[in-house]
């Protein structure tokens, strides 16, 4: 896993940097900019370990491009970025519980194999975020590797969101559930034939309507650490 993050850019990081440097550059609050960047991104392709593992650092790779060289401001960007992609996983682990969910209520679509893959894939957000952080660091700057390796180190110590919203899904979808009756054997072939999505692009879907509920977070959150709410 580690080798795979840090592998070289996917074909779609050069807007993905590009949209992380405008996160920080730009006038909304670098918390919630960088989730809604990374959260858009998730909603538009499949909520898979690859996919997200891409995601999180090409955008935190433009984050880190623009900040500061002035040290002091260059530590709160880069925490209000890295917090801003927990506040993000942390909404992904959310919408994959709700589609592993569906996904089981819906059994004859879905085998015990893609429902086992779409648990491993939620039960590694939060070692794929710390991964994450980890290949940026090395291929960062001298200013962004050291604040970003702090900062990681500091998370490890007291917690993300994400991790806290992993372990509550995960405990969560351990608990026994509704057996779901089986259809007749015409049923199943018939959805076996139309049913095109996977678990992890119902995750995508549900992660957009997520991201529209949910709105913009609570003032506060343009301040705090994630830390502290983890």
């Amino acid at each position: 896993m580690t080798e795979q993050a840090e592998k070289g850019p996917h074909p779609d990081d050069p807007d993905l940097r590009r949209q992380g440097r405008e996160a920080v550059e730009g006038p909304q609050a670098t918390r919630e900019a960088v989730r809604d960047v990374v959260v858009r991104a998730l909603s538009n392709r499949p909520l898979e370990e690859g996919q997200v593992r891409d995601v999180v650092r090409s955008v935190l790779e433009g984050a880190a491009e623009a900040v500061p060289e002035d040290s002091a401001e260059s530590v709160e960007a880069l925490r209000q970025a890295v917090a801003g992609i927990d506040d993000a996983l942390e909404r992904s682990a959310m919408a994959s519980k709700l589609a592993i969910e569906e996904a089981r209520a819906r059994a004859a679509a879905f085998s015990e194999q893609d429902l086992r893959r779409a648990v491993d894939d939620l039960a590694t957000l939060d070692r794929l975020y710390f991964e994450t952080l980890a290949a940026v660091v090395k291929s960062g700057t001298n200013v962004s590797a050291r604040i970003i390796g702090d900062l990681a180190e500091h998370l490890r110590r007291n917690g993300t969101r994400t991790s806290a919203a992993v372990r509550e899904a995960l405990a969560t979808l351990e608990r026994p559930h509704h057996p779901h009756i089986p259809p007749r054997p015409t049923e199943v072939a018939r959805t076996a034939r139309t049913e095109a999505a996977t678990i992890a692009a119902i995750g995508s879907g549900i992660l957009a309507g997520l991201a529209d509920a949910l709105g913009p977070r609570h003032e506060k959150d343009r301040t705090e650490p994630p830390e502290e709410d983890a």
